[in-house]
Order: C-alpha cells, then sequence, then structure tokens
C-alpha cells in the first residue's frame, strides 16, 4: 500500500530551494501558442548542446506529499549566466510555482535566474497545493554558462523521506536504452518530455528481457511541448513480471526528448536509474 500511494505521488511530483549573492525573479512566461518566442531559438541551435548551456528536468511535481529541490550553477571562472527556468503541465500550459532560496519567495511560472561566475542558487518549491500538479521544466540560457539538477523529496507522515535525482539534460538525438525491473514487487517508471513547442515526438519502444529476446513493440506520440509519465508495467505490459531494456527510437529524425527512469522498491524507497543515451 504504502509503494502505491508513492508511487502515485511520484508520478505527480516536484520542489526547488536557493541561497548565495546570486539573484532569481518572476519573469513573463513566453506564449503557449503564437508567437514561436524561446522555441524558435531553440531548434536554431541545433540538435546537441552540452548540459552546461541548459537543458529539460524530464519529470517535475509540486503540491501533495511532494516538494523538489533544484541545483544551479555557473561552472565558469571569469563570465556570469542568465536563463530563465519555465515550468510546463504534462499537456504544455504553464504551471505556477512558488519558489524560495531562503530569501526571497515568487510565485509564477518562468523565473530569470542570475548567476556570477563560480555561483550556485539552490530553490526549493513552497507554499504546496494539496494536489499535485505533474509537468516537467525548461532552462533556456541567455547568456553565460548554467548547469544542475533537482532532487525530489517525499514528506508522507512518519515514514523516512524519499528521494530521487533528476538530471537537467539537453535530450537523447537518437536512441535510448532504459532498463527496467518488474519482479518481486520493484515497479519501473518512466517520465518523457517534449520540449519543442512546434515539433512533435513519435517513439517506438522495443522491449527486451534479459537475455536480449524481443517482446514486444509500442508506440508513443507526444504532441509538441508535451510530458508524459507512467508505470511501465501499464503503459508497455510486456515489461510485467520480467527484468529487461528498453530501447527507445525515434521515429523520424525532427526531435530529440528528454528521459527519467524511476525504480520503485517494495520496501517503499525509490530511485532514480539513468537512461543511456546510444549516438
Amino acid at each position: 500500500m504504502l509503494r502505491k500511494t508513492i508511487c502515485f505521488y511520484l508520478l505527480c511530483t516536484f520542489s526547488l530551494f536557493a541561497q548565495n549573492s546570486a539573484d532569481f525573479w518572476a519573469a513573463d512566461s513566453i506564449p503557449i501558442q503564437g508567437d514561436p518566442g524561446v522555441r524558435t531559438k531553440h531548434a536554431d541551435r541545433g540538435a546537441l548542446l552540452p548540459d552546461s548551456v541548459g537543458g529539460v528536468l524530464a519529470h517535475v511535481a509540486a503540491g501533495g506529499p511532494w516538494r523538489t529541490l533544484i541545483f544551479l550553477t555557473n561552472p565558469g571562472t571569469s563570465d556570469p549566466a542568465k536563463a530563465k527556468l519555465r515550468f510546463y503541465t504534462s499537456n504544455g500550459t504553464s504551471m505556477t510555482v512558488t519558489l524560495t532560496d531562503s530569501r526571497k519567495t515568487v510565485t509564477n511560472s518562468a523565473f530569470e535566474i542570475s548567476l556570477p561566475a563560480r555561483q550556485s542558487l539552490f530553490l526549493e518549491t513552497t507554499n504546496l497545493p494539496p494536489l499535485t500538479q505533474v509537468g516537467f521544466a525548461d532552462l533556456d540560457i541567455e547568456f553565460g554558462k548554467m548547469t544542475g539538477y533537482a532532487i525530489f523529496r517525499a514528506v508522507i507522515g512518519n515514514a523516512p523521506n524519499l528521494e530521487a535525482v533528476v538530471p537537467l539534460e539537453w535530450g537523447v538525438s537518437k536512441d535510448s536504452i532504459i532498463a527496467f525491473d518488474n519482479t518481486q514487487g520493484f515497479v519501473t517508471s518512466i517520465a518523457v518530455a517534449n520540449r519543442w513547442l512546434y515539433t512533435p515526438c513519435e517513439l517506438v519502444a522495443d522491449i527486451y528481457d534479459e537475455m536480449g529476446v524481443w517482446l514486444a513493440s509500442y508506440r508513443k506520440y507526444l504532441p509538441g511541448q508535451s510530458h508524459t509519465a507512467f508505470e511501465t508495467t501499464r503503459e508497455w505490459p510486456a515489461t510485467a513480471g520480467r527484468r529487461g531494456t528498453v530501447r527507445l527510437s525515434r521515429v523520424g529524425t525532427s526531435c530529440n526528448y528528454a528521459a527519467l527512469a524511476l525504480l520503485f522498491n517494495p520496501t517503499g524507497s525509490v530511485t532514480s536509474a539513468p537512461v543511456i543515451d546510444i549516438r
């Protein structure tokens, strides 16, 4: 029962935290329709950029028992950096969250982040609503370099806090491999985000067992600027009661996607697992 409660809330969660002489403030959200805004700029950059120039947090949730800590840093030695951190629901609309850096609290769906060289920022979601909001976050660099990650944290009654890391990543440029374990009470869940506003992303999931035997294939269509999260046993029935790998491939070459794997332990704990980018 505890595992099911945690699984439900984690697929619906996220939070943030901050310090230093760095600063953040509310920024105007880009329009969902009409002016291509920053999404066109993303598309013009090319398919592959290093993590230090922004990226996507593939699963974000805020509310209920869940909060998320977001760590951002400027790895440069002399140049300042500035970026916009935007939150979106699964269907691409703006997600309003409240962030605090322990000195300032701001409520918005888009935040401007400024970091001098070598400085860091810790943000945390606060004033959490009773119902969990789900989606993804996008860090778009205006100048300089910025990188980081996020941590899910669940506070449920008298149980120990649960945590899992969400990497900040530009996205998979071709295919990826995701390990799954749905045996002995374990459950593997997946979150996938398509950050591109005007470009849909169609994916094929080929399921293989531990011996490399192909079991089944499934297709998933993600509209532009959208997100999905699910237990693998529900979306990909061939994974039920098995361990193995999923090879996630794009149909066509017009998009890249960010993905996150989560392994739920039957004792109630959870951990994130890497999604292996095959270039």
